[in-house]
């Protein structure tokens, strides 16, 4: 799975953070995905079903990345749940 097209999409979300990100991604897009990860989370953003899941498949075996996107998949349950 391309990481930057993951970015494009995750960044969908959080438009204001566009600028670094591309920046940190050009030296290791783990750590922007992680970043948005994170800033999704913190910002208890609902993204679409389909996101999450190319999500899981990429963060799917990294120590780095696995730890976020679970508390971001959390979040995401909580936040349905809430919206019926």
């Amino acid at each position: 799975m391309d990481p930057l097209l993951l970015l494009n999409d995750m960044l969908s979300y959080q438009p204001d953070m566009e600028d670094v990100i591309h920046e940190i991604a050009e030296l290791d897009p783990s750590v922007a995905i992680r970043s948005l990860l994170d800033a999704l989370y913190d910002d208890r953003i609902r993204i679409s079903p389909d996101l999450l899941h190319r999500l899981g498949e990429y963060c799917d075996g990294s120590y780095y990345l696995e730890e976020s996107y679970h508390d971001l998949a959390d979040l995401q349950k909580e936040l349905a749940a809430n919206a019926d």
